[in-house]
């Protein structure tokens, strides 16, 4: 439900705008551009790579530097490569300037340029807020309206056209509204115009109005809604102009919320949607509206009245509703870029189509993605349910509430084009960093694309020794704000540089579905201790490296089975194989929910044929260790039993409690009083599916249970013998435990005399997916010693030249067989096949730069297939302009060393104690106190050199600070340098100095910068030169980054020191004073040495 109660009819917009993209001074307007198995919960995959070539990416979730603002913005527009911004706010600053610093009078509206996001001179002023905006379709004017009576000094009420250039208000649109404008949209040479007026220049219009976009004149269109408009659109092509807000008629006809009006007479035309999406009065309305040529696109909010919260589409041609989303938090905006939604509110349950749960504490996605072009699963409940949902895709940037509107809302306006996506509103903080207001993100062609996983503290693995030379691992999976996609490596080793890949594991999450993981290492020496830490990645090679663990690692002769494997390989996060000799532990071999048995027979005859691993007789279920977790909502259970109860009983399920009797229990499979087995799960209900067949006979049998997108499936012995199409995902109601066998079953059908199961247990699995019809089969028939085949794993590197890649599928495997052919899609309609072997390589140079899908399908000796997909980014061949010695922007990974510079050859890297390496797209170097490093590009040799490059400390320095140097010309006998001393107090001192023969002098005197006072991270842009010989000339200016750059040196000196006039090398330099308490980390970036002119 929405929280903005007792909502004004005057205190919000029609917060929609769609892009407006200028090509050739053209304005395209009314169109949208067409551009272990997963913890997956019915949420698409899609992300900046998603793992199906069909699904379409989003834009990254990297939140761009842009001008920030004071206040609030309700509306935005892209017109080319500007963005146009009006709102309620009096000053913009930079991006990165605190609050009340670096201010630059702006009143309710500005613009800023779309791939800077910098500031732009454009600067009407608005006596009042503005609420909507529009362009002209050439791109010239841009068409205002709000609640303002004058701008610039102009009397305008509420609605304006300014020059789109420069500015200036234009002597056109002087009709003067009695009230405030809600909502603009241009279609052709009409500008169409809601809001909450009832007159224009005198004449009655009743909260709607067309006008003239060239002369300003109110035309004769006229339609009648008895409230507020709050949002237009005007599908192209189709002479139709849709309206939405609080309003119950159009016309005098009944049209709830939102309504379709002929373009030229204004009749009323039939929109069935609003007989399903019924939004209207005070507390609900229909917030925005977005159309292309086929479809509209809507926005709701609702407060104990209306039924839309979030999104909904309809036909154009007809009105008929398409697909809507039962998403409870209100949405103000949309836009739409190929096909992808994109939307501004907040979100708090999407749990009826796939998404994000209902938490208590709330937790809100302040801005969503959804799929356009694919129906997702039917809304399992809400207001809709049954009703087509869309997709929810992967786009999950991290907002901050803010407080300027009093509402706590985070973005009111969302906007784009084919390449950037743009939010506004009055969010002060963006993925952590303080942004405020306005915020760009864009497409990964474009992006630095360094979002990197989350949850670091929950990598830590809970190591337990399952058999000799045996250890498993466990952990709660990370997150990505734009990859659901994530690979796990566990890694073995004291040392992170010299550590053993032990096992390697895939999922998808996001922040709401981050299951429990684990990986087996079967590899460690018996008997020894063992240090553990699991290194997660994303599609473009973000990691993050979790906390240590130890592990003693059991001692004696391992031994296999192929059953557990097949398991494992399929992505079980719980396995009790229920094999111990005697006591009353049963060992979770993929996860950490050790069982207690309370009275069982252990040592029984086991199941699987050719598996000596035995099983359990059960009578009164079991106690579940480790810590609650939320049920999933897509998964699948799996047992072996053999019983002749007449009682029946629970073989596995889920409840809220680890022992007794469970308050709330689903995710069950049970058997009746006649032996009938059945698979429930709570979805808005208890849904169940039973077998036809009764399997109390006293023979081992297989059951699994599968809860996915498709449905609810029973399988017992390998065949599927019951499902329900109407059931796609549990529900998201409470934290439990899985329990094994027994637990509560009141008031589920046929629910048995008795809770707890009495008969022989084994090999009991949960997995997080939905287990597909093959691998049930594949377990089946392992199960009953007939060893099927196992398909071949797909994997390939690639080894990238700018636009040129070697590919490398030499890695893929079959472990029962061999890989006979290789099949490559290289994401750009160019296919290659090879054969085994040595033709596993490929090579392939793209025409383009950019990142491209890549596909591998390897096929095995017994024709299975498998696929890997990961995206490989090229680039144009970085051709040095003349002049150009060395370019570096770090942007790669090394775990030690600064590895190849672009441009410059190999740095290398010198001092005792000192670490350098490189990730997040800067170079790293951690000094210890007293210590320092040195980091050159021998292969740069030169005589005048113009030297520059950024750097910051990720934490002040403590006594006598840190010295951070720029070398210039540095051979065998000595070097010159710029250097910057940053001070615990954060005053920034500035001298040039010699080094000969390992001691450093000051030449001339040091300088502390005025007006800087450094703090943590900021970043620091440094320009230093050396020019001829005899005397050398150096000089050095040092700014903040953020700033321009000064026009004067601030320190240039001479020097005619023998040993120092000659060429030599340029680099970098650190020292940390000795009286420092400990090590300083320094970042630098964007290197560059170029020949003076």
């Amino acid at each position: 439900m929405g929280e903005i109660a007792g909502m004004r009819t005057d205190g919000y917009q029609d917060h929609r705008k769609k892009w407006r993209g200028l090509v050739k001074a053209f304005v395209s307007v009314g169109t949208v551009l067409a551009v272990v198995g997963s913890l997956g919960i019915g949420t698409a995959t899609a992300d900046t790579a998603p793992t199906v070539p069909t699904i379409p990416r989003t834009v990254s979730a990297d939140a761009l530097p842009t001008v920030q603002v004071d206040g609030v913005v309700w509306a935005q527009i892209v017109v080319g490569n500007t963005v146009y911004v009006t709102g309620k706010f009096a000053n913009a600053r930079p991006a990165g300037a605190a609050p009340g610093t670096n201010l630059v009078p702006r009143s309710n509206a500005l613009a800023y340029d779309l791939d800077t996001g910098e500031l732009k001179p454009w600067a009407p002023a608005l006596n009042g807020q503005g609420r909507a905006l529009e362009a002209s379709a050439d791109g010239k004017t841009v068409f205002v309206g709000g609640d303002f009576t004058n701008v610039s000094g102009v009397n305008r009420y509420r609605l304006a056209a300014v020059d789109a250039d420069n500015g200036a208000v234009l002597n056109i649109f002087t009709a003067a509204l009695d009230a405030g404008v809600r909502a603009l949209e241009v279609q052709g040479d009409t500008l169409y115009v809601g809001g909450i007026f009832n007159s224009v220049g005198g004449q009655a219009r009743q909260r709607l109005a067309a006008f003239n976009v060239a002369t300003g004149a109110a035309l004769p269109w006229a339609p009648k809604a008895n409230a507020e408009v709050m949002a237009i659109t005007a599908p192209p092509g189709s002479n139709k102009v849709v309206v939405g807000g609080r309003f119950t008629t159009l016309n005098g006809a009944n049209n709830v919320g939102v309504g379709s009006l002929d373009a030229t007479s204004a009749a009323t035309i039939s929109f069935p949607t609003n007989a399903v999406v019924r939004n209207s009065g005070i507390n609900s309305a229909i917030y925005s509206l977005s159309s292309d040529a086929g479809t509209v696109y809507g926005t709701g909010y609702s407060y104990g009245s209306g039924n839309l919260e979030s999104v909904f589409a309809s036909d154009v041609a007809t009105g008929n509703l398409r697909w809507v989303s039962g998403c409870r938090g209100d949405t103000y905006s949309n836009v739409t870029i190929g096909d992808v939604m994109y939307v501004a509110g907040h979100p708090h349950d999407c749990s009826q189509i796939g998404g994000l749960p209902q938490t208590e504490p709330w937790s809100y996605q302040w801005t969503l993605a959804f799929r356009t072009n694919a129906v997702g699963p039917v809304n399992s409940s809400g207001n809709f349910v049954g009703k087509p949902a869309p997709e929810l895709l992967h786009w999950l940037p991290t907002l901050a509430p803010g407080t300027f509107t009093g509402q706590k809302q985070a973005g009111w306006s969302i906007a784009g084009n084919d390449r950037y996506i743009v939010l506004g509103g009055e969010f002060p903080k963006v993925n952590g960093v303080p942004q405020e207001g306005l915020v760009r993100f864009a497409i990964t062609d474009q992006a630095p694309n360094k979002e990197a996983p989350n949850g670091y503290n929950e990598l830590l693995p809970v190591l337990t020794g399952v058999a000799p030379g045996t250890v498993r691992a466990t952990w709660t999976a990370a997150w990505d704000r734009d990859n659901s996609h994530l690979t796990y490596e566990l890694l073995r080793g004291a040392q992170l540089s010299t550590a053993t890949v032990a096992a390697t594991t895939a999922n998808d999450a996001q922040w709401w579905n981050r299951g429990r993981m684990g990986a087996t290492d079967t590899s460690a020496p018996p008997g020894s201790t063992q240090t553990y830490r699991v290194r997660v990645s994303d599609a473009f090679g973000n990691s993050m490296v979790g906390p240590i663990a130890t592990a003693t690692v059991p001692a004696g002769s391992a031994s296999s089975s192929t059953y557990q494997e097949m398991v494992a390989r399929d992505g079980a996060v719980h396995l009790w194989r229920l094999g111990e000799a005697s006591g009353t532990l049963a060992s979770d071999w993929a996860g950490d929910a050790d069982l207690t048995l309370k009275s069982a027979q252990r040592n029984v005859g086991g199941a699987i044929v050719g598996d000596p691993n035995p099983s359990t007789s059960f009578t009164t279920g079991s106690k579940t260790g480790g810590s609650a977790q939320f049920g999933p909502q897509s998964f699948s259970t799996e047992a072996w039993f053999n019983t002749t109860t007449r009682w029946g009983g629970k073989i596995i399920g889920f409840g809220s409690a680890n022992t007794n009797n469970s308050s709330y229990s689903d995710r069950h499979v049970y058997m009746s009083n006649s032996g009938q087995l059945s698979f429930g799960a709570n979805a808005n209900g208890f849904r169940t599916v039973t077998s036809p067949t009764s399997y109390n006979d006293g023979k081992w049998h297989h059951v699994v249970g599968v809860l996915g997108s498709t449905g609810m499936r029973l399988y017992v012995d390998g065949a599927q013998v019951a499902e329900r199409v109407d059931t796609v995902q549990a529900e998201y109601r409470t934290a439990g435990y899985w329990r094994v066998g027994g637990d509560s079953l009141g008031g589920w059908p046929s629910a048995p005399l008795s809770s707890n199961f009495s008969g022989a247990l084994d090999e009991v699995a949960v997995y997080n997916s939905a287990l597909s019809s093959d691998a049930v089969q594949a377990h089946w028939q392992r199960g009953q010693g007939v060893v099927a085949n196992q398909p071949p794993v797909a994997a390939f590197t690639e080894t990238v030249t700018d636009l040129a890649v070697a590919f490398d599928g030499s890695t893929s495997t079959d472990a029962d067989g061999t890989v006979v052919s290789y099949e490559w899609n290289f994401g750009d309609d160019a296919t290659g096949a090879t054969t085994t072997g040595p033709d596993a390589r490929m090579n392939h140079t793209y025409t383009a730069a950019g990142t491209y899908n890549v596909t591998l399908t390897v096929v095995d000796n017994s024709g299975a297939k498998s696929t890997a997909t990961h995206p490989v980014t090229v680039q144009d061949a970085i051709v040095p302009p003349d002049g150009e010695v060395a370019i570096d922007n770090f942007d790669r990974e090394t775990i030690s060393g600064l590895g190849e510079a672009q441009v410059g050859g190999t740095w290398s890297v010198t001092g005792g104690g000192a670490k350098a390496s490189v990730d997040s797209g800067s170079a790293k170097v951690t000094v210890p106190a007293g210590r320092s490093a040195t980091m050159l590009l021998p292969a740069v040799a030169d005589g005048d050199v113009d030297v520059s490059h950024s750097m910051w400390l990720e934490a002040m320095p403590t006594g006598g600070g840190a010295y951070l140097s720029t070398v210039l010309r540095s051979g065998a006998s000595g070097d010159y340098r710029s250097r910057v001393r940053i001070l615990a107090d954060g005053s920034v001192q500035v001298s040039l100095t010699k080094v000969v023969a390992g001691t450093e002098t000051v030449l001339g005197s040091v300088v502390t910068l005025p007006g800087l006072t450094y703090t943590a991270g900021k970043h620091l842009r440094v320009r230093a030169q050396v020019l001829g010989v005899s005397p050398s000339t150096l000089q050095v200016k040092v700014w903040d980054e953020e700033m321009s750059e000064p026009v004067q040196w601030t320190r240039s000196v001479t020097d005619s020191t023998p040993e120092l006039q000659q060429m030599g090398s340029s680099g970098l330099a650190v020292y940390i004073s000795g009286s420092s308490t400990e090590a300083v980390v320094v970042r630098f970036d964007n290197f560059e040495v170029v020949e003076p002119e």
